[in-house]
């Protein structure tokens, strides 16, 4: 065989070799740029649950904030009215208060709409402040400001507004916890895609330097066994034996 046409057949091996380990190359990087966008596309959608899950924890700790500062200045309009005997500016702080917690705790409706437990507090905040009216701002707002102060109608109000102010504590955990478990699983899915990504960019790095070892040395031998027995080496041939004939003729 000539050098021109050993050379020929090396090339022509090479660029099969290359166009083998290019299609693996090829076929790997997709397969795992697939599977990278659906895990990363799957954590985006709940990191962006989460974010929305911590704003909107977020809008109704302000709500419930600003109820329990609505009732607190009822409370305090009440109480003012009383120790003023019966000085109507005393009330202002009582009047703001009640259409502040009428607009909070309509915005906390609309925000809990989802959510039917936070809706059954939200029931039990309005029973409860209403309450609070029925037993100590009404009839001390009825009640005759030359009258000596009553101290049972004063403990009446106190544990009314005590059951309003936990009602709202609770509220205000619930919304803690929620938007707790939602930062914890937003954290969770960032953690992962950045795994994924850090893996498929190794993974890929390494499918790289395997194909090019193998375009360039070519596969590689399989290694024998060192216990295994060797092969039995073949036996020389024996020539035949000439014939009479032939010896004759040789003779």
């Amino acid at each position: 065989m000539s050098i021109r046409a050993a050379s020929k057949r090396v090339l022509a091996l090479m660029r099969t070799r290359a166009a083998l380990s290019a299609v693996s190359m090829m076929a790997t990087m997709t397969a795992m740029m697939a599977a990278m966008i659906v895990v990363v596309f799957g954590n985006l959608s709940t990191i962006e649950a989460a974010d929305r899950a911590v704003h909107h924890t977020r809008v109704v700790e302000t709500a419930a904030a600003d109820l329990l500062a609505s009732s607190l200045d009822q409370e305090t309009g009440i109480r003012g009215y009383g120790e003023s005997r019966g000085e109507p500016a005393a009330l202002e702080p009582y009047f703001a208060g009640q259409a502040k917690f009428s607009e909070e705790l309509q915005t906390l409706y609309r925000l809990s709409s989802d959510s039917p437990q936070q809706t059954a507090r939200l029931d039990a905040l309005r029973e409860g402040l209403n309450r609070w009216r029925s037993v100590y701002a009404s009839p001390q707002l009825a009640r005759p400001q030359s009258q000596i102060a009553d101290p049972a109608l004063a403990e009446r109000g106190r544990v009314a507004m005590g059951e309003v102010r936990q009602l709202l504590d609770d509220l205000r955990a619930e919304e803690a916890l929620a938007a707790q478990e939602s930062e914890e699983a937003r954290d969770r899915a960032y953690t992962t895609a950045r795994i994924v990504v850090g893996g498929v960019g190794l993974a890929a790095l390494l499918d790289l330097l395997g194909s090019g070892r193998a375009w360039v040395f070519g596969p590689s031998a399989p290694r024998r066994d060192v216990n295994a027995k060797p092969w039995p080496s073949p036996r020389p041939r024996r020539e035949p034996w000439p014939s009479s004939a032939t010896r004759s003729a040789r003779r």
